[in-house]
């Protein structure tokens, strides 16, 4: 397409095409006959569509958020008001998933230590687990910070 005159499309008829392809550039450049690059610039280069860009978007991964939250939570069949079974059972890798990316500012974190001197010492993993237990309540004790 290189050579070839364009017209620069209003930004509502940008944000029409993002808004239906959930801001794919690819989808989006194939609708005006254009180059994904040249959309990519006039986003990164016009605020009103790199804003078009960006609403487009973030409403795609609120469309997905709802998809996690039911893999997540199941869905429920219900008769009378009682619960009879799943429709969709819940999914214990995407509530770890929601908990550990969206629980983040509430303190819900995965930590994993890994103690690399141990390996090849000879020192069975029952006792370091005790001893490492019996420092962690030393500490506890004396209100001592980990840190």
């Amino acid at each position: 397409m290189a050579g070839k005159p364009y017209k620069k499309p209003s930004v509502e008829k940008i944000r029409e095409a993002l808004n239906a392809t959930g801001g794919n550039l690819s989808e989006v450049a194939r609708t005006f006959g254009l180059n994904r690059k040249t959309i990519r610039r006039w986003c990164n280069t016009d605020q009103e569509f790199g804003d078009a860009l960006y609403e487009a978007r973030m409403r795609a991964f609120d469309k997905a958020l709802s998809t996690a939250q039911i893999l997540a939570f199941g869905v429920p069949i219900t008769e009378n008001g009682k619960f009879v079974g799943w429709r969709e059972r819940p999914d214990p890798h995407m509530v770890r998933y929601l908990i550990s990316t969206l629980g983040r500012d509430e303190g819900f974190v995965e930590e994993v230590t890994v103690n690399h001197t141990v390996a090849g010492k000879g020192l069975d993993v029952r006792k370091w687990i005790e001893l490492e237990m019996t420092a962690d309540s030393h500490q506890a004790e004396n209100g001592e910070d980990e840190t």
